[in-house]
């Protein structure tokens, strides 16, 4: 309960559409909006479990590199990362690349 909890938070701290989480999450529209909602939670095992764990990964690595603040670390998302020719944003939603970005930010 405590991850999908944290899945919607992340979702709302960086502005991230359902769809979005979705598609980084490899789910349905329905099932973010369900775990939105609190109707649904995300399960241990499953890729969407390892997903979201990683994705919260990322969100803490995220805050630690601007501090705590909500407006840099949406500007991070959404500015070109050198050596990948992407926007971090770009890169978990269109490339499934979450790993990749994880690792940027943990570096």
């Amino acid at each position: 309960m405590l991850l999908s909890r944290n899945v919607v938070q992340v979702m709302q701290m960086l502005q991230l559409y359902q769809a979005e989480i979705a598609r980084i999450l490899g789910l349905h529209c329905g099932d973010v909006a369900a775990l939105a909602q609190a109707r649904r939670r995300l399960e241990p095992g499953t890729p969407a479990w390892d997903r979201a764990r990683l994705l919260v990964r990322g969100y803490r690595a995220l805050h630690r590199r601007c501090d705590g603040d909500g407006q840099a670390m949406y500007h991070w998302l959404h500015r070109e990362l050198p050596g990948f020719d992407a926007t971090p944003h770009r890169l978990l939603v269109d490339e499934q690349a979450l790993a990749a970005v994880v690792d940027y930010l943990e570096r």
